[in-house]
């Protein structure tokens, strides 16, 4: 069964997509086997502890991770999800069982502003546990309600 996104994420493309377009777009799954199959990018918000346990047992590598900030508190609201702040421990196990990690950051206009590049320079810290790191700009709007920088 796939595991589905039950975030709410500030800038999710699936909730922004138009009406009337084919119910398999609007499909928004978190699991990490369509991670390594497919390459999606999941938060890892919406597992379970045992389908983590089975990314390090099956060595399901590459794992495509989006991770948008190193402040958990951050992570928590702009996912509206009260486990996102789980994502570093995860990130840790990962590595140390040598599971590669592709991470991905959408960058939010009004989120942090003054602090993008120190959020980023801690994402490059991180280089030796990731591969690629892509950054994508997005305008949100209304994102002040969020985080105030």
């Amino acid at each position: 069964m796939t595991i589905i996104c039950h975030n709410k994420c500030v800038f999710c493309f699936i909730d922004q997509l138009p009406p009337g377009m084919r119910e398999t777009m609007y499909f928004k799954d978190d699991d990490a086997r369509l991670s390594f199959l497919q390459g999606n990018y999941i938060t890892m918000t919406n597992m379970k502890d045992k389908d983590f346990r089975r990314i390090i047992e099956y060595k399901l590598s590459p794992i495509n991770i989006s991770i948008h900030t190193m402040n958990m508190e951050l992570r928590k609201a702009m996912l509206h999800n009260r486990f996102a702040d789980k994502l570093i421990d995860y990130m840790d196990q990962l590595y140390a069982a040598g599971i590669t990690m592709n991470g991905q950051i959408v960058l939010c206009k009004g989120i942090m502003i003054k602090r993008n590049w120190i959020f980023i320079r801690e994402c490059i810290n991180m280089h030796h546990i990731f591969r690629v790191y892509p950054l994508s700009p997005l305008v949100c709007p209304n994102i002040e309600t969020i985080w105030k920088s």
